[in-house]
């Protein structure tokens, strides 16, 4: 990689840390918060609604931040960053829409049958999040695509420290329970989405008035052929991060999902931030490599990635593996230190789905986002095989093996068609790559 780039890159990689490093304050204030004002048992139902959340946004949102964030380049090289945003806007608005609809209709008709209407005031406050949470990933995925590193970092951690803190106002003023804690968290999302609307200059908008979008038709037609096949994504990316709780909850009861999920986010938050940190760094212009067709410099680049992420992961895993107990004790109420030792087997595991998504990443710089639902898929069919029958004859310890052993078997599935991708069509080009690069790779 050129001088100037490499500058560059460590440039913004300083940033993103930064960035990182509040969005990681704000995730151990959100636990320490919530486990001191929280039994374990509220902790757990909390943590079941953020399934569903996350399983809607899944569904609705990450789709097509996966496709803004993959034809940003070519698309503002054509000037046509306005078309691009607007119709991905409306793509969002119709998908947030019906899943809003149907999870209100849905509590309305469960509240009708057996008269009780607590589901209805969660799946209001949940449909908020998720119309909020839309609007606000726009904005931050925009700015990471234009490599705005600075303002990605700075509202990230404003993201992540305001939820929290809104949070634990909200059981301060208006009493410990569910609605009250999940109450805090939208409104913090409100909070973030105005401050960024209001101080932040925004990227794609229009510059002239009325806005001269052109062809509008073939936007639209290329967002949804690169996001559609990444919506099945969902219910495996659920499956594979989120299936664990639901078990635990049917097998052992909610406080035992409170304790396994104030350990699994103690140990997947160093892992998640630092990776997060590197790709973000790498991600577009790996992505900006492959569209201008530069075949040195996209092999380079990935070499870099897959070397950083392993080396922060095993780095990662060690700390946790001698550390778990100081870690619990700093981090969460003493009633969930009794899970401390889940953490490595946590961290080992998303040190391995880490190194995992830099391999599936060629199959959204390469548009083969139907190979990324055969990897993802074979994660969550693993968990699941593994989980269940873990958890029912060895309870949390079966859930914490589970997290390795299914994280293990997707890393060789995406390394598998890291490598079909590398040779499909494509074969002739590695007698070009000078050796040292990651051409060692695909020996």
């Amino acid at each position: 990689m050129r001088w100037g780039e490499s500058r560059n890159v460590l440039r913004d990689g300083f940033i993103v840390t930064i960035g990182q490093i509040g969005s990681a304050i704000g995730a151990v204030i959100s636990i320490r918060i919530l486990t001191e004002a929280l039994e374990p048992a509220v902790l757990g139902s909390l943590t079941l609604i953020f399934g569903i959340v996350i399983f809607s946004e899944g569904l609705a949102v990450n789709p097509v931040m996966q496709a803004l964030l993959r034809y940003y380049a070519p698309h503002a090289k054509a000037d046509r960053l306005p078309t691009l945003r607007a119709k991905a806007a409306k793509i969002l608005k119709v998908g947030v829409l019906l899943l809003g609809v149907a999870a209100i209709l849905g509590s309305t008709g469960y509240g009708l049958i057996q008269d009780e209407w607590g589901y209805l005031v969660v799946a209001i406050l949940v449909s908020i999040t998720l119309a909020t949470d839309s609007a606000l990933s726009t904005e931050l995925t925009l700015f990471n695509a234009a490599n705005r590193q600075r303002p990605l970092a700075i509202w990230k951690t404003v993201d992540a420290c305001t939820r929290p803190v809104l949070a634990w106002a909200a059981v301060a003023a208006l009493g410990t329970s569910l609605n009250n804690a999940l109450l805090g968290y939208v409104l913090g999302a409100i909070v973030v989405w105005v401050m960024v609307l209001t101080f932040s200059k925004r990227e794609g908008l229009c510059e002239t008035n009325p806005c001269q979008f052109g062809a509008q038709d073939d936007v639209k037609r290329a967002l949804l052929r690169y996001a559609l096949p990444l919506i099945p994504l969902a219910l495996v990316s659920w499956l594979s991060h989120w299936s664990d709780r639901y078990v635990v909850g049917g097998l052992l009861g909610l406080e035992d999902v409170g304790i396994y999920s104030a350990a699994y986010g103690i140990a997947s938050r160093p892992v998640s931030m630092i990776c997060g940190t590197i790709d973000t760094t790498i991600r577009p212009r790996y992505f900006e490599a492959v569209s201008s067709g530069d075949v040195k410099r996209e092999d380079q680049i990935f070499s870099m990635w897959v070397v950083l992420i392993s080396g922060a992961t095993a780095v990662l895993m060690a700390c946790f593996l001698f550390l778990s107990e100081p870690i619990a004790k700093l981090l969460v109420a003493e009633r969930y230190q009794g899970g401390a030792w889940l953490m490595p087997w946590v961290a080992a595991g998303y040190g391995l789905l880490a190194i995992s998504q830099v391999f599936a990443s060629t199959c959204y710089a390469k548009l083969k986002t139907r190979l990324l639902l055969f990897v993802e898929s074979i994660g969550a069919v693993s968990r699941v095989i593994v989980a269940y029958p873990a958890i029912m004859h060895a309870g949390l310890f079966g859930a914490a093996v589970a997290v390795p052993a299914a994280f293990g078997v997707q890393l060789m599935a995406s390394v598998m068609v890291w490598r079909i991708i590398s040779y499909s069509g494509e074969g002739s080009r590695l007698r070009e790559v000078p050796r040292g690069s990651i051409h060692w790779m695909k020996s």
